[in-house]
């Protein structure tokens, strides 16, 4: 599921979505530990790669946006997209985010 957030592949997210596969499957730690951002889910590739229509479809298929180390919505401000921003807070975001390195 996680390349298929990646490009514009989203007929093929939406049939993986629509046959039952986990939209909160994650990386396995040693591929999640190739990226310095410790991604794993396809939410956070979404996010990451500005896929509004992925990140809609996902959440729309109950994606959970609070299980990367570094909050999805955190990356969507960081990007300046408040599109995205926005659909993730409607879809449970956790507004009291903190990032990894830097706990309260």
């Amino acid at each position: 599921m996680h390349p298929s957030t990646q490009g514009s592949e989203d007929e093929a997210l939406e049939l993986l979505s629509h046959t039952g596969f986990d939209v909160n499957f994650l990386l396995a730690p040693e591929h999640s530990c190739m990226y310095e951002d410790r991604r794993l889910s396809p939410l956070y590739v979404a996010v990451d790669n500005r896929n509004c229509e992925a990140a809609s479809m996902l959440l729309d298929a109950g994606a959970d946006p609070n299980l990367d180390p570094f909050n999805v919505l955190l990356l969507a401000v960081r990007q300046g997209d408040m599109y995205m921003a926005t659909l993730l807070l409607e879809h449970g975001a956790n507004v009291n985010a903190t990032l990894p390195t830097h706990p309260m």
